[in-house]
Formats: structure tokens, sequence, C-alpha cells
């Protein structure tokens, strides 16, 4: 005969997580989190916890905020100041400096110029160039040449076929074309610069080295300083004794690439510099472009110092 008042309310069930469990965690809006700082007894704790929502009013305090209770670790300041002071935005490599009268050059197997040329356009590091060498672009001799275009460079191409061919963008201030040689195993590009002359070189695994090299002979002029760049298709390691090479570095070039450039392993991509006078400092870094088997070869060749004034 006992009777009983049942009254009902709502729950919403709520989870509890230490701050060490919710670290990389996100509480996404709307919903809302209680903190207890006051529990906080580690340095850098704090900042784990009040950093997982999206939004500063899903956020409730319990009982007091106590603000020592959020400070750093030494540990990790010490570290963000090394990092600072040996990242590359404050230490910058010679390619990303900006100096006048700095002369820029990249050399480039592109894979195909069709197939990457929204990459290549889009590449922050390209964009820094002077004259840019791209090899193997496999541009067919009916396809428009207007479909390829960078802005603020001219451009010209040897096109030659799925798999061979050079396209050159470069600042028509600065360079000059010379000549272009084309044959079905090889293909050449010469400008001049007010300091040297740039030629640059596909050479298909079939094309005979020794004819190469006669080609390339004719297009060196005594007393110039001359960059040979491009993907020979030799590597330098494996086959040192090749005739090519052997007969660049007789008439005194230096090989400046000296690390793989393929994704395979092979140091196919060369630069042969030459400079009697020794006052040029080319300076190279690799590049390896996602879009790319090889890596490019970017050349900094800093602007000629001044002669000391007599006393």
């Amino acid at each position: 005969g006992s009777t009983a008042t049942l009254v009902q309310f709502p729950v919403k069930l709520a989870h509890a997580i230490t701050s060490h469990k919710i670290q990389g965690q996100t509480i996404p809006k709307p919903l809302k989190v209680a903190f207890d700082i006051d529990s906080i007894f580690e340095e850098a704790q704090g900042y784990v916890m009040l950093s997982r929502v999206q939004e500063l009013n899903q956020v409730y305090i319990l009982n007091k905020f106590n603000p020592k209770k959020l400070y750093p670790s030494p540990k990790a300041l010490r570290e963000l100041e090394r990092m600072n002071r040996v990242s590359i935005n404050n230490n910058p490599d010679s390619w990303s400096k900006e100096a006048d009268n700095a002369l820029k050059i990249v050399a480039l197997n592109c894979a195909g110029l069709k197939a990457h040329f929204q990459d290549i356009k889009t590449d922050e590091r390209l964009q820094k160039v002077d004259i840019m060498h791209l090899v193997e672009t496999s541009i067919l001799e009916d396809e428009n040449e207007n479909a390829f275009i960078l802005d603020g460079y001219q451009q010209r191409f040897i096109k030659n076929g799925n798999g061979k061919g050079i396209a050159t963008y470069y600042n028509r201030a600065k360079f000059q074309h010379v000549e272009d040689i084309k044959t079905n195993k090889f293909q050449i590009t010469k400008f001049k610069h007010e300091i040297l002359d740039l030629i640059n070189v596909y050479r298909s695994q079939s094309g005979n080295s020794l004819e190469l090299l006669e080609y390339l002979k004719k297009q060196i002029e005594a007393g110039r300083n001359t960059v040979i760049t491009g993907d020979f298709n030799i590597c330098f390691m494996e086959n040192f004794s090749n005739r090519m090479i052997q007969g660049l570095l007789s008439l005194e070039f230096n090989q400046l690439v000296h690390e793989p450039t393929h994704i395979r392993g092979r140091h196919i991509d060369h630069v042969y510099f030459l400079d009697e006078s020794g006052r040029l400092k080319p300076i190279l870094d690799r590049y390896s472009p996602y879009y790319s088997d090889h890596d490019g070869i970017c050349i900094t060749i800093p602007p000629l110092m001044t002669d000391e004034p007599a006393d």
C-alpha cells in the first residue's frame, strides 16, 4: 500500500580525461569543456589543456583561474631558440638570398612539360631564376608553345617528340639566344650572358658521346667563361672514363655535381664549369621537386667583386 513519487530530469553524459591523454586531440565546437586549472602540476600542461578547443566560448574554468599555473618548459624554450638560430628563415641558402646582380640558373629534367607545367608554374623555388633549362619536355612539333607561357620570361623550345627536347625560359634583358642544335639523339641550346656563355644539353641514352663532344667543342669560345648543364644520361661516377666526360675535363672544365641526381642513384645531371680567371664562384644547390625523378641543379653565381682601389 505504499506510494512513491518519481521525479525525472535529463542527464547528459560527460567524459573526464587527463591533460596527458588529451594531447593532440580537438574538442569540436559547440561542445563545452570544464578545466581544472588548479590541478596542473607540470610545465606547459596548462597550454595543452586550454588549446584543445576551437573557440573561446567552449571553455569553462572550475573554481578559479590561477595564472601562475600557466608556465612554459625552459627546455622547450631553449630548443625553440636553437631552432630559430639554425632555421632556413634566419640562414637562407645562396639560392634563397636576395642579392643584386647575382645570376641564378636552373637545369632540370622535368619528366614532361605538359604533364608538369602547373607544378613548374607554381614552384616557388623556380620563380627566383634568371634562366631555366627544362629537358625531356616531350613537346611535339605541332604543339602550341603559347600553352606553356611563364609570366616575365621569354621562352624558346627545341621540340623533338616524346622523351626528348628542351624548353628554356629566360630573362631577355640578361640573356641572348645564340644557337640551337637538334638531332634525334641529342639537343643543345646556347645562350650568352655578359659574363659567361651557357650551354644546355639533353642526350638520349643511345646518343654517341664522342659526336656530342665534337658539337660542344664548336660551341665553346676561347676566353669565355662557360657553363655546360644538362641531362647527359652518362653516370659521372660509373662512366668516368667516358670520352665526352674526359674530353670536357681535358679542356679544363670542372664537373661540379658530385652527388646522385636521379632517383636510382645515378650521377647523370652534370654541370661543367670553365673560368680561367678564377673570379666566378658558382654555388650549387640540389633541389628535389616532387614531380620529377631527377634533382634540379640550382646554380647561383654571385656578383663579381670589384677590385679594391689602390692606395
